[in-house]
């Protein structure tokens, strides 16, 4: 398969059903990421799953499974790295509440690990086996003495798909040849000029697609009162003018794009 152009995947939609989902999730990366998907054995995946289903120790949710083989065949693919930044976990580990009160023990599964090792995505063990469960954050508890111990952060997501797709689209920049950049939104800014694109919200993120082009605004990391906008381009093109003045602020972009901060 030929890649000459990105043209919008979604089409103003994320469903809420699951399949229909992940589905999805695979086209955008089939058709961002220059990613040609092969199809896994049915005997090849009943396999796989079983296996993991017995390290982890309790059945798996539709949804998680999805996750699992879009992480094999990217894997497989050697694809991985083009869409992520951090890596597949797939195991149980213990946390607590960050609750100084309510320390209770938490266990959960991790779905993945932060780069540096201090941050888990993960789903309470109590839901693993909900159609679509909800995605949580754990980070390293810093003031013990375990490598191992962490701590309730907070929820990412209302289900495991809708967080896949959240972090893919925060690491699109990995893949974007023609340039990206990020700035942050005032309150009084609401980027009419985009109201005729197809667009979608879930989860508190807006998600714009336009030809080569996909623009999301939604909380900043770390910061999630503040609202981030974050332009990601397939290809070299010009940037449409109202682009321009969020640009000229951006104190993180591309340099493919550096000739529009003058």
């Amino acid at each position: 398969m030929t890649f000459s152009e990105y043209r919008p995947v979604f089409d103003g939609n994320f469903p809420s059903e699951t399949s229909v989902r992940w589905s999805l999730i695979r086209d955008f990366i089939q058709a961002w990421h220059r990613v040609q998907f092969s199809q896994l054995t049915e005997s090849r995946r009943h396999n796989a799953i079983v296996e993991l289903e017995d390290s982890v120790g309790c059945p798996l949710s539709p949804s998680i499974r999805e996750w699992a083989f879009l992480c094999w065949d990217l894997e497989d693919l050697s694809s991985w790295d083009l869409v992520f930044r951090d890596y597949m976990s797939m195991t149980m580990f213990c946390a607590t509440h960050s609750d100084s009160v309510n320390r209770d023990n938490l266990t959960a599964l991790s779905l993945m690990n932060q780069a540096e090792g201090d941050y888990h995505w993960a789903v309470l063990s109590q839901r693993v086996s909900d159609i679509d469960p909800p995605t949580a954050g754990f980070h390293l508890d810093f003031e013990s003495e375990k490598d191992d111990s962490f701590i309730y952060d907070r929820q990412w997501s209302s289900s495991v798909s809708g967080w896949a797709l959240k972090h893919i689209l925060t690491y699109l920049h990995i893949s974007a040849p023609g340039g990206f950049f990020t700035t942050n939104l005032t309150d009084t800014e609401k980027l009419y000029e985009l109201r005729d694109c197809a667009s979608f919200e879930f989860d508190e993120l807006r998600v714009i697609e336009a030809p080569n082009m996909v623009i999301t605004v939604g909380p900043a990391w770390g910061n999630w009162e503040t609202q981030m906008l974050s332009v990601h381009l397939w290809k070299e093109a010009p940037l449409p003018d109202f682009l321009l003045p969020y640009m000229r602020r951006s104190h993180y972009y591309s340099q493919s794009l550096e000739a529009y901060k003058c």
